[in-house]
């Protein structure tokens, strides 16, 4: 996986956790001194200089990146340096949060989004019935299920939804579609 598509969890100042960016970015970040790199292990908290002197990677292409200066240890948390408000999210309604609510899966069929099965936006109760484009009425569904349930509700198309509809939570809005496991203990239920 390159460095623009792994992803690092940012924390606030209070390790509240606010964002999800690509490690390029969150190298950028740490190099500059807007954040400081966190070992999700043992908690410990460092400035750029001090993670690149002492977190040597031992062997593997996977734990680190490779600079003509010296190997980088990857990392998958850090904490900005100045940024101390908790954050308030303003969930709106668009395409990428549907699609990330329902994990790029077709809520029909399970079917994986992408990679050459083309998505679609699905109204549960059909818009031309007086459904709403709204979070608790819109699903993501491939192209063939769309076409199969057509204007009808589930229960009338024979097509049990796999989740019920709703407002994504601010967690599902920070973490974008993306999640590690070390990131667990940072997120709070």
């Amino acid at each position: 996986m390159s460095i623009t598509n792994e992803r690092v969890l940012i924390l606030n100042k209070g390790w509240i956790p606010i964002a999800t960016r690509s490690l390029k970015r969150a190298i950028n970040m740490a190099y500059t001194g807007h954040a400081r790199i966190i070992d999700h292990g043992t908690y410990e908290i460092f400035q750029w200089e001090r993670w690149i002197s002492e977190r040597i990677p031992a062997g593997g292409n996977d734990a680190c990146i490779k600079t003509p200066s010296y190997d980088i240890m990857k990392f998958s948390v850090i904490t900005l340096s100045n940024y101390s408000r908790t954050p308030s999210y303003k969930i709106a309604f668009s395409r990428e949060a549907l699609y990330n609510r329902d994990k790029r899966l077709c809520q029909y069929c399970s079917r994986k989004i992408g990679s050459g099965t083309q998505g679609t936006i699905d109204h549960v109760l059909p818009s031309s019935r007086g459904g709403d484009t709204s979070f608790e009425n819109c699903v993501v569904a491939c192209l063939k299920c769309n076409n199969k349930k057509g204007a009808r509700t589930p229960e009338e198309a024979e097509m049990p939804l796999l989740t019920i509809p709703r407002k994504p939570t601010t967690m599902q809005v920070v973490l974008s579609g993306y999640w590690r496991d070390e990131w667990t203990k940072f997120l709070r239920k």
